[in-house]
């Protein structure tokens, strides 16, 4: 799915506009904070999902993608999903691993750009697949772009009022709480698998708590 290319000047200025009251940011506050919105986001959600094709050169184990990843998370040939594994376990369980030939059943990472896979082919692969995660853009300029729908704007920006209130303060922190809620939910409607995180489930409770305040007092309970 395509997303609309946004630039930092329009998220700033989208941001004083989701505050719905006078910024108490500067500008480089509202850029910094903007930032930290978007690794916040890929981190909880794998956003910027990426995949791309490699070749294994002829009897080569060393692959390099078409264009680097940041995370590598799987390879695939003809469709089927090769088994994940490490240098080091390829060099102590077999120390003759790079003269092995046949179809490849293992892979592992070596950087952003580049893997090994085990067995190698004796002739040339060019149907490798790789998935994983892209670099999680850094607006530097305000003519920078980053790929976001009008959901994910919403949870940027909720997040970056947040993040900028920091810098301000208790009252500020608190004040910008139900964004920070926001942003939570957000992300838990994105990636699912944050749900069965206890850690990240005790922090949205306590968010939640924090905003209630004081749990009611029962009937029959009031101080006399």
């Amino acid at each position: 799915m395509a997303y609309p290319s946004v630039t930092r000047a329009q998220l700033r200025a989208a941001l004083q506009l989701r505050w719905e009251e006078d910024p108490f940011w500067t500008d480089d506050d509202a850029n910094q904070a903007l930032n930290d919105a978007l690794r916040l986001w890929s981190a909880y959600t794998d956003f910027w999902w990426d995949s791309t094709t490699a070749t294994q050169p002829a009897n080569d184990n060393f692959v390099v993608t078409t264009s680097p990843i940041g995370v590598q998370t799987r390879v695939l040939l003809e469709n089927v999903a090769l088994e994940p594994t490490t240098l080091s376990d390829l060099d102590h369980g077999q120390n003759d691993w790079q003269s092995v030939r046949g179809t490849p059943v293992l892979w592992a990472p070596i950087d952003y750009a580049s893997f090994v896979v085990y067995p190698c082919s004796a002739t040339t692969l060019t149907n490798l697949i790789v998935e994983g995660i892209r670099e999680t853009p850094t607006l530097t300029t305000d003519a920078d772009v980053v790929q976001l729908g009008a959901e994910e704007q919403v949870a940027i920006l909720d997040y970056a009022i947040h993040a900028a209130a920091f810098k301000r303060g208790a009252s500020f922190i608190e004040a910008t709480q139900p964004h920070f809620l926001r942003f939570q939910q957000a992300c838990l409607l994105r990636n699912a698998q944050l749900g069965m995180s206890r850690v990240f489930q005790d922090a949205a409770l306590r968010g939640q708590k924090e905003l209630r305040g004081p749990n009611a007092i029962e009937d029959g309970q009031a101080p006399s």
